[in-house]
Order: structure tokens, then sequence, then C-alpha cells
């Protein structure tokens, strides 16, 4: 039986780097099925998928970043595989890291969604693990400068913790998401209204708020991406229309729900930093 099932959803990307992702997911032991979404206006990828022997799926349109991993979700959920990956195309790792991932969660059933240390190629920790934004939070992380609000930078990107404990966080980065296969059947797939951007927020949330989202920083994996959304054009755009989008959904001033999760998030922090403390004074 298949253990994970992988989804990788390209647009146009590089043959090289699809490549490199698909080969550090075959390198597991585990037994994992690697199905690549393709919303490109042609299928030269599919040269890439045969030659490593995975399967490729063209949708002839760009469907969006949500809608293309829903086509391999929905496979998960029918073949009752028992998790997914939804992940990057310019995503790569070493041998063992989806081992560990799995064994971790197969000791904790109330684990939903998660994801491992984050770094850019030269190392650096991206901080992906957030918490659920306000419509306030995301323009000031959108449209001021970094050095403004700094200490807000702090706490909303969990860079306080240093990345480097186990910690419950209630919004992670599309970028590498393990689930649960039975969780994401209860709580739903990624809301195909958000074409690009926020998705990963809306499902975060949704897992968040029945299941434990788990940081685990004993493993990690190479992220090799490009900030475009920051940047005037179409990715600026769709981060915009998505964030109108998704606050409409969950409200642009009134989200009780998001200030419940928010402080369930830093509590199990504080809880689990004050233990950790205490046992090292005994």
């Amino acid at each position: 039986m298949v253990d994970i099932l992988v989804s990788i959803v390209v647009y146009h990307t590089e043959p090289a780097i699809l490549e490199r992702c698909i080969s550090s997911i075959l390198q597991e032991t585990l037994l994992v099925r690697v199905v690549v979404i393709d919303n490109s206006t042609d299928n030269t990828l599919e040269r890439s998928c045969q030659k490593l022997g995975v399967e490729y799926f063209h949708l002839l349109k760009n469907v969006g970043y949500g809608t293309g991993h829903n086509v391999a979700i929905e496979n998960s959920i029918v073949e009752k595989i028992p998790y997914h990956l939804v992940i990057n195309p310019d995503v790569y790792f070493s041998a063992g890291v989806l081992s560990e991932l799995k064994k971790f969660c197969d000791a904790d059933k109330k684990i939903g969604l998660i994801t491992p240390k984050v770094l850019y190629p030269d190392g650096c920790i991206q901080h992906n693990c957030r918490l659920i934004p306000s419509f306030f939070d995301l323009f000031i992380r959108r449209f001021l400068p970094k050095n403004w609000f700094s200490n807000y930078r702090i706490k909303s990107e969990f860079r306080f913790s240093n990345y480097d404990t186990i910690m419950e966080v209630p919004f992670i980065s599309g970028c590498f998401m393990f689930f649960q296969t039975a969780a994401l059947k209860q709580i739903g797939q990624f809301d195909e209204r958000f074409f690009l951007y926020m998705e990963d927020v809306d499902i975060s949330r949704r897992m968040y708020a029945k299941y434990k989202n788990i940081y685990f920083p004993k493993v990690s994996v190479f992220h090799d991406c490009q900030r475009s959304s920051y940047h005037l054009g179409h990715a600026f755009l769709y981060h915009v229309h998505s964030a109108l989008k998704y606050f409409c959904k969950w409200g642009f001033i009134f989200d009780k729900e998001r200030s419940i999760l928010n402080k369930r998030a830093l509590d199990f922090f504080k809880n689990s930093y004050q233990f950790h403390n205490e046992g090292k004074k005994v």
C-alpha cells in the first residue's frame, strides 16, 4: 500500500527544478506515489515525468494552485492513502525527511498537518510558521518596510522561538504541507475560490480548528523560492484578489476564531517553554 501521495503543481517550471524535487522524493524508502499536475500551456514537463517514472496530468488550462492539488488530494481520499504531501517544485531535501515526518505523525493521530524546518539554499531559515493574519497584519507584511513593526514580525512569524523547537502553529506555508488524509477528508480540500495565494492560510486554519498543526525542526528541506508577490505584476494582483476573497470569507475586522486559534498556539509555546526550562533546573 502507498504510504504517501505527493502532489506537485507546476506552471512553466524549469525541467531541472522539477526533476530535482522529484528525485528528492524518490530517495525515500517509503512507498511514495508522485503526481505532477501541470497548469502550463504546453506539456514540456511530461518528458521529465516520464524519465523519472511519475504520473503526469496536463490540465490544458491554468486552474490555480489549490484546484490543481485537489485533483491529487481526491485520489488520496478515495484510495485511503494515509498521508498526502503538498509540495512546491522548487523544494528539495535529503533522504529520510518524509520517513521522519510520517513516524512522528503515526505516533499522534491528532496531528492533521506538519511541516519541517524550511531553509533557503544558503542555509538561512525561512520563517514560514505564522499566526493567522488580520487584514491589518497582511497590510504590514505586504506594503510596509521590514524594519517597521519589527516586534510585530517577531511575534507573528514565531521568530521568538528561534525555529529550533517542536511547536503548534496555526498557519503553515503552502510550500511544504504534510497532511493526514483522514483529517483532510474531514475539514475539506483547498478552497477553490483562491486561484493563487491565501489558500494555505485558509486550509491551515481550518485544520488547526480541529487538529494539531505542527512545526517539526528535527528534519529540514530547502526552498529555492522567489518572493514574486512583493512586486507589482500578475502575482501581486493575484495576492490582492485572493486576500479580498479571504477576508470576505472570514471577516475584515471581526474574526473571533482567528484570535482563539492564535492564542492557542502562543499558549502552547509558552507552556512548552516553561516546562522545558523547569526540566533543566531539576
